[in-house]
């Protein structure tokens, strides 16, 4: 397999500083908003794909229940809770490796 660099890749007006200091989500509703803005300019999946470090083909399920609904994509709140990692199970970890 082979793999070409690029060299000169396309400025998509956006920050990606901006975008890591959000949280651990890969797509907020901000990015949301910023994907289906994107495809209205034309910009393709791939593109956008790569922007947001996220496949392809979520990016087509994103903008297909926009066009379906013409409702903007939002996150549900009933994510997975975040759990603490007590004391003992992170010394427990940093012996291990």
């Amino acid at each position: 397999m082979c793999s070409v660099r690029k060299l000169f890749r396309q400025t998509l007006g956006f920050n990606p500083s901006f975008f890591s200091e959000l949280g651990m989500t890969k797509l907020t509703n901000t990015k949301l908003k910023w994907i289906i803005r994107k495809n209205k300019k034309r910009i393709s999946n791939k593109t956008i794909a790569e922007a947001m470090n996220v496949s392809k083909r979520r990016i087509q399920q994103i903008i297909k229940r926009y066009n379906l609904t013409k409702i903007m994509p939002v996150l549900t709140k009933t994510r997975r809770p975040k759990i603490e990692i007590s004391e003992d199970k992170k010394k427990a970890i940093d012996i291990a490796f």
